[in-house]
């Protein structure tokens, strides 16, 4: 038996452990059904996964997801977000490699997000940065309307959705 049990911060799986022999060589000696060790496996809410699965900085997804959280205390299904992505070529690491930069803010809140990648320097991928982060923040059932001043990034968007 399996059973899913819902949490106030996502989802359980509760899988009873009694098929497990417990000492080597013993024969299989099952507790009672009172008795049943479980093997708890936690489960994030969905948008918390979805940040920990295609995020790799550690530290962004921690950023993320308190922005996530933020937005979850709001008292409004929709929501307006401003975009931007910039991209200076005279902005480098140590590297050596340009920074691009991408943020967002959530209108009418003291919300807002920016962060810096590297490589492939376009204006078109840190707008699309800028968006991708906003998606990932916002819950599940909230409106969102992205104000972006990027053409190029909508029409990447279009197409993407198109290829479906």
């Amino acid at each position: 038996m399996v059973k899913l049990s819902s949490t106030e911060n996502g989802f359980r799986i509760i899988i009873p452990t009694d098929l497990i022999q417990y000492k080597k060589g013993q024969s299989r000696n099952y507790l009672s059904e009172q008795e049943h060790p479980v093997l708890e496996i936690k489960i994030n809410k969905l948008e918390i996964e979805i940040i920990r699965n295609r995020i790799s900085s550690i530290i962004l997804q921690d950023e993320l997801i308190q922005h996530y959280n933020n937005m979850t205390k709001l008292h409004t299904n929709e929501l307006h977000i401003y975009t931007d992505g910039s991209l200076n070529l005279n902005s480098v690491d140590g590297y050596n490699q340009i920074i691009m930069g991408a943020g967002w803010i959530v209108k009418n809140t003291e919300i807002d997000f920016t962060c810096g990648i590297t490589y492939f320097p376009s204006s078109t991928r840190s707008e699309l940065l800028a968006i991708l982060t906003a998606l990932l923040t916002v819950p599940i059932n909230n409106n969102m309307h992205i104000y972006t001043d990027s053409q190029s990034a909508i029409d990447s968007i279009n197409n993407m959705l198109q290829l479906r």
